[in-house]
């Protein structure tokens, strides 16, 4: 077998994907005796091509080539339908390819009915790599313990969210900041009761997501539509809205979103064995999915 992918090491910054492709990578070729075919972001487009298919693998993403089974399977944590997919995986159309990522469902418009190829939804992971999130769980814990925790609902973003001005205008909501780093960042929102995150568009899971859950901070989500690998329950890693008529222009925002956040918040922010419930399970969840059980269910799902 071949694998193709980047050394993603050194941009800033770094995903937690990143890290974990090539985590599969060296996976592969220790215990598969895998070919790995290493690009460099080094490169002018930061890209490199598979010369049996001539497609770019973005430095999101690895493909693993299979020729004696006949088989091409692809990883991807890009939020659009990316030149490796459309000239290898849906021009293949193949029962023996793998099609894995987190927005493939969301917004790339693939319909499972209509493909040969299997599917599977994974997560997104931690933004940042290189930073201990079990530090801000337990430094969240002291502030429970300490009776510090702030009773507002914490929302940020950097993308301009429609509904981002109303919120920060209302009273349960906290005020506006700059950016930051993320150490500052993660210090600041676990200081909240709650977290709020807005799916962006038609893709609903983010970094965000798993940033809130890493460190234990409850949060407020429009249930998922998609079956997540693995899989999130709401109410058990999340609280959940109904998402109803709500999903669709969320992104655009307005009124009615806020006032379901708000109204959520405050059915639940003096809740405090139901926040507790959901701050460990999502924690939990978090950890449960790294380092080689992380790569063993990647194995699984890859069938090799």
């Amino acid at each position: 077998m071949k694998v193709y992918f980047n050394e993603t090491l050194k941009p800033n910054p770094t995903w937690g994907s990143h890290l974990l492709l090539i985590e599969l990578a060296f996976f592969l070729k220790e215990s598969m005796n895998c070919v790995l075919h290493l690009g460099s972001i080094s490169k002018k487009n930061n890209l490199i091509n598979t010369s049996d298919y001539n497609a770019t693998i973005m430095d999101c993403e690895m493909l693993i080539v299979d020729k004696a089974n006949d088989s091409c399977k692809l990883i991807s944590f890009s939020e659009s339908p990316s030149d490796a997919y459309k000239k290898i995986i849906e021009n293949r159309n193949n029962p023996n390819d793998i099609l894995i990522g987190p927005h493939i469902y969301a917004n790339w418009g693939v319909k499972p009915q209509k493909n040969k190829f299997k599917v599977h939804p994974l997560i997104v992971f931690n933004f940042c790599p290189k930073t201990n999130y079990d530090y801000f769980y337990y430094k969240r814990k002291c502030l429970i313990l300490n009776d510090s925790i702030i009773s507002q609902l914490y929302f940020r973003c950097t993308t301009g969210r429609g509904s981002e001005n109303l919120l920060h205008n209302n009273k349960h909501v906290n005020n506006r900041h700059r950016p930051m780093d993320i150490r500052d960042y993660l210090s600041n929102l676990i200081q909240y009761n709650c977290g709020l995150s807005i799916p962006a568009g038609t893709y609903e899971i983010c970094h965000r997501d798993i940033e809130y859950m890493s460190v234990g901070l409850p949060m407020i989500h429009t249930e998922y539509r998609f079956p997540y690998f693995p899989k999130l329950t709401p109410n058990t890693h999340y609280i959940s809205i109904e998402n109803q008529d709500l999903h669709r222009q969320e992104c655009e925002g307005g009124s009615k979103y806020v006032e379901r956040y708000i109204n959520k918040f405050l059915e639940v922010k003096d809740n405090s064995e139901f926040l507790n419930h959901i701050s460990h399970n999502a924690y939990n969840y978090v950890k449960s999915f790294t380092g080689q059980s992380r790569l063993n269910s990647l194995i699984k799902l890859l069938n090799i």
